[in-house]
């Protein structure tokens, strides 16, 4: 309830109490969620880079791959902050997270997000053509995603267009 009602610091405690055991042993996959609702917490109270580490907590439990749809949460959520950090190490690794999310055999919300920002980061980078068939190969069934993907396509397409002909000018 302290999650859902954003009381960041008693969400925290609970979720840090669950973690040392104190309501039973959690298993691996148990622990997950309870890491990234402590990641969570601390992003609101104590800010990104506080979060960081505690996020890539969820991450490293999938050792590289992403088995379940809490550590695509959590790689997806240091992707997108990494962004805003000024330390480039972090940002390669946050990019390195999105192209993970891309190519995981987990397809789910998460996984889709990451495609439509990857794709947008090249596109923006001068990489117009991988860009954007990312997004072209966005599933069927990614729904508001693949309405997302298919508003870009054309706005995209047209840039890629011009410059296209303005280099061969």
């Amino acid at each position: 309830m302290y999650y859902v009602t954003q009381q960041w610091d008693k969400a925290g405690a609970i979720a840090q109490r669950m973690l040392k055991g104190q309501f039973g042993a959690l298993g691996p996959a148990a622990r997950e969620y309870p890491q990234f609702a402590y990641a969570a917490s601390v992003f609101w109270s104590q800010g990104r880079e506080k979060a960081l580490p505690e996020y890539m907590k969820v991450v490293r439990d999938g050792h590289g791959t992403f088995r379940t749809f809490t550590q695509c949460r959590a790689a997806y959520c240091v992707a997108h902050l990494a962004e805003s950090i000024g330390d480039k190490e972090v940002r390669k690794q946050g990019r390195e997270l999105l192209l993970a999310l891309v190519q995981s055999p987990q397809q789910n919300e998460y996984t889709y997000k990451a495609r439509v920002v990857l794709a947008r980061n090249l596109i923006k980078e001068g990489r117009a053509e991988e860009g954007m068939a990312l997004l072209r190969a966005m599933p069927k069934d990614a729904g508001p995603l693949k309405d997302l993907a298919n508003y870009y396509l054309p706005k995209y397409q047209k840039e890629y267009e011009d410059k296209k002909k303005e280099t061969q000018k």
